[in-house]
């Protein structure tokens, strides 16, 4: 069953991405396609590096949505990814749309349309009321982007007490990670590959100064993205953080 959703899906996605997203780099429209994949319920807007996934009730007969980056004078309308069963019979649907945000967005303001009626997002709690406008619009947070190396994100609400251990290497790889805090032990944690390349894991570490290394096989090689190193008491070369 989940061989032939996933074929139904890809299909759905090549097409989406031909009609639609025919601008998109590979880089991007790989990550599109995960991100539409990823998406089996409605939920609130899904925020994933430059794009946001709106998602609207299957119910609905036209769902469309305009921005604040385009005067609102575009009405994007939403599209239908349908789900099969075994038997290839359409079992259930999602209605969603995907945006592509402007460089340095740090909020995003927007309405939508509802079978005809203007509305704020059913799905996002976050709005405001506009005088000027004397209207609702809804309107999403966008976090600074996190650069891709090793850092404790503390700083951070969304990830408060976490570390983001960060890795680029060849796609498709197994990459696993073991230091001081695993007493050295690499089956312990593994990297998710999140785009093309490049490799990411979030631990809750209490503060301190630890020392780690990456792992692919039987080779460790230290994190190329923290320039802090130490030598082990083995002898060998090891990656540092300090979590404050």
């Amino acid at each position: 069953m989940k061989t032939l959703k996933n074929i139904s899906i890809i299909i759905f996605i090549c097409s989406f991405l031909c009609l639609n997203l025919f601008a998109l780099t590979e880089e991007e429209e790989y990550t599109v396609q995960n991100l539409i994949a990823s998406i089996d319920k409605v939920q609130e807007p899904l925020v994933y590096g430059d794009f946001v996934v709106f998602t609207a009730d299957k119910e609905n007969r036209f769902v469309g949505i305009a921005f604040d980056f385009e005067n609102f004078s575009t009405v994007h309308s939403f599209y239908r990814n349908t789900f099969y069963d075994i038997e290839m019979a359409p079992r259930d649907s999602i209605l969603f749309y995907v945006c592509k945000l402007p460089e340095k967005t740090r909020e995003l303001s927007y309405r939508m349309v509802i079978d005809g009626v203007w509305t704020t997002d059913p799905e996002n709690p976050k709005k405001y009321y506009s005088y000027e406008a004397d209207t609702y619009f809804s309107k999403i947070e966008i976090s600074a982007p996190i650069e891709d190396k090793t850092e404790s994100l503390a700083a951070l609400d969304k990830s408060k007490g976490k570390t983001r251990f960060f890795c680029e290497a060849k796609p498709d790889q197994k990459i696993r990670l073991g230091g001081s805090f695993t007493n050295w032990d690499s089956y312990i944690y593994e990297l998710t590959e999140y785009e093309p390349g490049m490799y990411e894991i979030y631990l809750s570490l209490q503060p301190g100064t630890y020392y780690y290394n990456y792992y692919i096989g039987n080779t460790c090689f230290i994190d190329k993205s923290n320039p802090s190193k130490a030598y082990t008491t083995d002898g060998k070369t090891a990656s540092v953080i300090e979590i404050k």
